[in-house]
């Protein structure tokens, strides 16, 4: 995506364009943790076991799209979901927002959080509605996590994604009714996504990207 942003605006020849993609940590984003954490952390933010979790992980939330999610959640008739948010911003907006849809009861603002790994082990869904994002570590981390991803076109990360098979991505970026459906399609269809989320991560360790990134280091200063 940024690689034709970049030949589209600044008339950069393809052949000069090298791409790394982001990489991530395999053991320390695993869906294991789910047997490690999900019951724990769970009950230490009150939430039932069987209550379906929808995780979002950003910083700078309205460029994060978080609007669009709270806004989607009004939309969807399931009075035990919840929905973590993680991440710095003013947050008083967004809780005022929540008030006025009266879901207020399934939203919980954590800031932001280091052991990351255990939130995404006590979530079923990642949903990140970016406005831009050239590639969203945190999906990736999702994708690892072995949980679905609902994102949209203007996340880098959305190329690996194919629709019905690990998440889905929105081609409207506002569209706060098409990210519900798209929530509630999940969590009727969404174990096999989370087992082919994983399976597409393990195409992108972060093993992989450190050794392209000194490779196209040392093409560069060789020339």
């Amino acid at each position: 995506m940024v690689r034709e942003q970049i030949m589209h605006h600044y008339a950069v020849d393809r052949n000069r364009i090298t791409i790394v993609y982001n990489g991530v940590d395999l053991q320390r984003f695993s869906p294991e943790n789910r047997a490690r954490w999900r019951k724990s952390l769970r009950k230490s933010l009150s939430i039932p076991e069987d209550s379906p979790v929808v995780l979002f992980v950003g910083s700078g939330y309205e460029r994060k799209g978080l609007d669009t999610l709270i806004e989607s959640i009004s939309h969807i008739k399931n009075h035990e979901l919840r929905v973590l948010i993680i991440g710095k911003g003013n947050i008083d907006k967004y809780r005022m927002q929540a008030r006025e849809k009266t879901i207020s009861d399934k939203m919980l603002f954590l800031g932001p959080q280091t052991e990351i790994e255990k939130y995404y082990a006590a979530a079923d869904l990642f949903v990140l509605p970016t406005l831009y994002d050239p590639f969203s570590n945190a999906t990736l981390e999702a994708l690892a996590s072995g949980i679905p991803v609902i994102t949209t076109k203007n996340n880098g990360v959305a190329e690996l994604i194919v629709n019905g098979q690990e998440g889905y991505i929105l081609d409207s970026l506002l569209n706060s009714e098409g990210l519900a459906s798209k929530i509630s399609l999940v969590f009727e269809t969404g174990d096999k996504m989370g087992i082919n989320a994983r399976r597409k991560a393990e195409a992108f360790p972060i093993e992989k990207a450190a050794k392209e990134f000194t490779k196209a280091i040392n093409q560069v200063t060789n020339r």
